[in-house]
């Protein structure tokens, strides 16, 4: 305790600590709002981010808690993007509730006219909502890919058509020493900060985020994308970890049903019968059609009625969609989810719910992180019945090889594959179909997405856990490097969410595919 004590009185007497105040200090009246122009990629100057009509764009002043995006010559849907910037003290407390209370009215707004697709981004280490921070800067230019690739995949008569793009950067005390070593060495004590924030403040508005999705008039065309870095991963994970719980163990038992499209294809216009059922039932071995029991081919008695296990997709209480990048919490919180979906059965319509990437060469949560929970935990006394223990609450998520599903590597193509044939990449990749080389793979030209062995055999898990070739990642901090969150990032969004429209009281694809 007096150590601590004396770093903190140093860190005070050279003027090394950053301020727990707002950055972000008003929200505009919709007469007068803030517009950024920002640059494309993969410019490396968030200073031109803050134009002078965003109030000052120096710490001391502080500047807009809610603005616009423009980027230069848009397509419609990436024209003016709003951005709502809520900042949280040490202890989780929004530092500014009212703004906080005017953002969330602003998104429930747009919500209710055109549905909106809200991402959320809780950046890590070192960073802040200050008006020239990369990560904001970099946020902002990854909303105007998202709404271009949402443009894309959703054209006129999809359910999704014209929904409004908007950003919340989450903001937190990050950066809590400007000066060495008192920087490096916050590490730990930011890591229980974020975790703190995640548990409380937090937790408050992604709940408003999840309701305002959930009963607004756009409801059907809106979704919510949660998304963090680092520390900020260990953030969003704390506020979203027992919701994500409680959805899998929620999953509804599947059901018996009878598969009437097949059975007029064969030309049975027959009803199915208790007693057919019961045949079956009988034929399949799982006659209470248990969590044990497999989607499989359609099964057939001798009167020709077919039956098939349908099973549910899981719900999404808190967010369509959780992405974590560099993720900085261990593999033991991931442990209770992993272990339940091991144990489920999922439906071909099952999309991702949790995807963390991590990079190869991400030494911050590879080495130091281990390191560090070694040093933290050596009077921690774990289970002698789970040898693994130790090494689960001491190696981050995305480096514990046993609870790897994905690998994402560089492809064999130079540029990318358009959004819409990215979806059907997708489709072929969830059901899954082989390609001509015999492999099952995400391909996007610039990057291949593909299954671990382990994983293989369920193809449906929404739980992903992907290890990043450095080439696309090289280090913890390199993230926006072109490609993952300029090209990679909105397809994957993007495939999650494949559109239908109705023709002729029929359901169609908008984006037809060979799969279909």
């Amino acid at each position: 305790m007096k150590y601590l004590l004396a770093v903190l009185l140093t860190c005070i007497a050279i003027g090394g600590c950053a301020p727990i105040k707002p950055y972000r200090t008003e929200v505009r009246g919709a007469e007068d709002p803030c517009v950024v122009s920002v640059p494309p990629w993969p410019s490396e100057t968030p200073e031109n981010s803050v134009p002078s009509n965003c109030l000052d764009d120096n710490e001391s002043s502080g500047s807009d808690a809610f603005f616009f995006v423009r980027y230069p010559e848009p397509p419609q849907q990436a024209d003016n993007i709003p951005i709502g910037i809520i900042e949280f003290d040490d202890l989780g407390v929004l530092q500014k509730r009212d703004d906080k209370d005017k953002i969330m009215d602003r998104i429930r707004q747009l919500t209710d006219t055109d549905g909106t697709l809200t991402v959320v981004f809780a950046h890590g280490w070192k960073n802040n909502a200050s008006p020239g921070n990369k990560n904001l800067a970099n946020f902002q230019r990854l909303l105007t890919e998202i709404a271009k690739t949402d443009a894309k995949t959703c054209p006129a008569g999809s359910r999704c058509a014209g929904r409004q793009v908007v950003g919340v950067y989450l903001a937190w005390r990050g950066l809590s020493a400007k000066v060495e070593p008192f920087e490096s060495m916050s590490f730990w004590n930011r890591k229980r900060r974020a975790e703190r924030i995640g548990q409380d403040g937090a937790t408050e508005v992604l709940a408003d985020l999840a309701k305002i999705r959930s009963a607004s008039k756009g409801k059907d065309k809106s979704r919510l994308i949660l998304i963090g870095h680092s520390f900020g991963g260990a953030l969003i994970f704390s506020a979203t970890q027992q919701l994500l719980m409680q959805d899998a163990a929620a999953q509804h038992l599947p059901k018996w049903e009878k598969d009437t499209a097949k059975m007029q294809r064969q030309g049975d216009t027959q009803s199915c019968t208790k007693k057919k059922l019961e045949k079956a039932q009988e034929v399949s071995g799982k006659p209470d059609c248990s969590v044990d029991t497999v989607d499989g081919p359609p099964l057939t008695n001798d009167s020709g009625c077919i039956w098939t296990c349908k099973h549910q997709s899981v719900d999404r209480t808190i967010a369509n969609l959780v992405i974590l990048v560099n993720p900085a919490f261990e593999a033991a919180r991931f442990t209770p989810l992993h272990d339940k979906a091991e144990k489920m059965h999922f439906p071909q319509t099952q999309s991702a719910i949790l995807a963390i990437f991590t990079s190869e060469t991400d030494l911050a949560t590879k080495t130091a992180f281990k390191l560090g929970r070694y040093t933290s935990t050596l009077f921690t006394k774990y289970n002698s019945e789970f040898p693994k223990e130790s090494e689960l609450d001491r190696t981050a998520v995305g480096h514990y090889d046993d609870y790897l599903t994905h690998k994402l590597a560089p492809g064999n193509g130079k540029d990318f594959a358009t959004a819409e044939d990215s979806v059907c990449a997708w489709q072929s990749f969830r059901l899954p179909v082989k390609n001509e080389k015999n492999e099952i793979k995400w391909d996007l030209g610039a990057m291949v997405l593909e299954r671990t062995p382990s994983a293989e055999n369920q193809p449906m898990n929404p739980y992903y856990n992907v290890k990043v070739d450095k080439a696309i990642i090289p280090d913890h901090s390199d993230i926006w490097k072109a490609g993952f969150f300029q090209e990679f990032i909105p397809r994957f969004i993007a495939a999650q969410d494949r559109q239908w429209t109705t023709v002729k009281g029929k359901p169609k694809p908008v984006i037809p595919c060979p799969t279909d």
